[in-house]
């Protein structure tokens, strides 16, 4: 039985080498036995099992605790590995230029019995600097196993957020979605069209964000279609700005066969009937913690069937043939003039080619570009305006020393 000695310079939960190194030690055999620790946090502890250790396994250690640890180990025999990354050589420069911590590594290196890299051409430099070395490619693993323990994926989607509207809200909702699914051991995925970042802690084995950003309409509503989410989460604040709009995401989402779980606000506090298609929740942490994970422990028929709600409805109501319908009821209800043929409008430019849904990023791209523009335009000005009055103050300034040296 071989017992291997693993000493990490930072937290094993951070880099992915580290990461990788640990989905070899869950895949050891048998005749492999092994102890991870943190240099800094463990240094004793390291110290005292060094004396029944096979071998010293060392990962990005530049600190002078690790030297320590690497020489006592060389003083009683116990083969050293050592890996390096490209995280640790941060070539051109080396180590960043931090000359103490390259006289460490340097003297690591040197005493171990063994290098690995992934990387062939990061061993070629070293030798460059340790001819004698011995040195190992290790591969980088494609398929680390992360050995999740969840039961089921739930698809969710927001989009267009209210959270300028209700930022201290942000967090607890989040917090709150993640904890229902951590408490049901499902993960949600949840689609995220906003130009606010999500929550630091929103990736997770129980939540995962894939941050989208701002879209235009046309790009927004082909993806709402393609990424086919089950649940959508609609957060609004309680204001005048909610009240009055239309409830047009419970018919987007519904028309997809989404259902939602809307704030417990005007408009949709008296359109959704909740629990048949869709859900209400006040805006704090504990509703949206009790509804979501009543939704998450819904069983796949039971919330199909509440999705199959949610979608008859909205085309019922909202489907394009009839809101057209209604749109050409309105004009036809007007007494207006007719015109001859003849005298009939002709398509103008705006109608030249059929409708589509083609507008995607170009508004958005040109406004940036004109904010960006009007934003250089005025800090040039401004920097041009102080520069005058730097120049007119000096010039006073000139102006009244010059008439004191005069009186005197």
């Amino acid at each position: 039985m071989k017992n291997v000695l693993v000493c990490f310079e930072d937290s094993p939960i951070g880099p992915v080498s580290y990461l990788r190194l640990i989905s070899h030690i869950h895949l050891a055999p048998p005749s492999y036995k092994f102890k991870v620790f943190q240099v800094s946090k463990n240094f004793d502890e390291i110290n005292q099992e060094l004396a029944n250790c096979s071998i010293l396994f060392m990962v990005r250690n530049t600190s002078l605790q690790a030297l320590k640890i690497a020489k006592t180990a060389k003083k009683i025999n116990i083969p050293i590995v050592f890996d390096i990354d490209d995280y640790l050589w941060k070539l051109p420069e080396y180590l960043g230029g931090d000359s103490s911590k390259a006289e460490i590594l340097d003297s690591i290196i040197s005493i171990s019995t063994i290098i690995t890299s992934p990387q062939p051409e990061l061993l070629n430099f070293l030798k460059t600097k340790f001819p004698n070395i011995n040195q190992k490619i290790v591969p980088n693993t494609a398929n680390v196993n992360i050995n999740v323990n969840y039961t089921h994926v739930v698809k969710a989607i927001i989009a267009n957020s209210d959270f300028f509207r209700i930022p201290n809200f942000k967090k607890d909702f989040f917090r709150s979605i993640h904890d229902a699914a951590k408490s049901c051991n499902k993960k949600i995925i949840l689609y995220y069209f906003s130009n606010d970042p999500p929550e630091f802690f929103t990736d997770t084995h129980y939540l995962s964000i894939i941050w989208l950003g701002i879209r235009s309409f046309s790009s927004w509503r082909e993806l709402l279609t393609i990424l086919n989410p089950q649940i959508a989460f609609v957060p609004l604040s309680e204001d005048g700005f909610s009240k009055y709009k239309s409830v047009v995401k419970f018919a987007e989402y519904g028309s997809v066969g989404c259902v939602g779980i809307f704030s417990d606000v005007a408009p949709y506090n008296s359109f959704i009937k909740s629990g048949f298609d869709g859900w209400l929740a006040e805006n704090s942490y504990s509703a949206w913690y009790n509804q979501t994970k009543a939704v998450l422990r819904l069983s796949t028929d039971e919330l199909e069937t509440i999705c199959q709600n949610s979608k008859t409805r909205a085309i019922q109501e909202f489907d394009r043939n009839k809101t057209t319908n209604i749109f050409y009821a309105v004009l036809g209800s007007l007494e207006a003039k007719d015109f001859e043929t003849e005298k009939a409008y002709q398509s103008n430019v705006l109608l030249d080619r059929p409708f589509e849904l083609s507008e995607s990023y170009h508004h958005i791209l040109d406004q940036n570009k004109k904010l960006k523009d009007d934003l250089d335009f005025y800090q040039n000005n401004l920097y041009n305006l102080f520069y005058l009055i730097k120049k007119l103050v000096r010039l006073a300034l000139k102006k009244a020393l010059l008439k004191l040296r005069t009186k005197s």
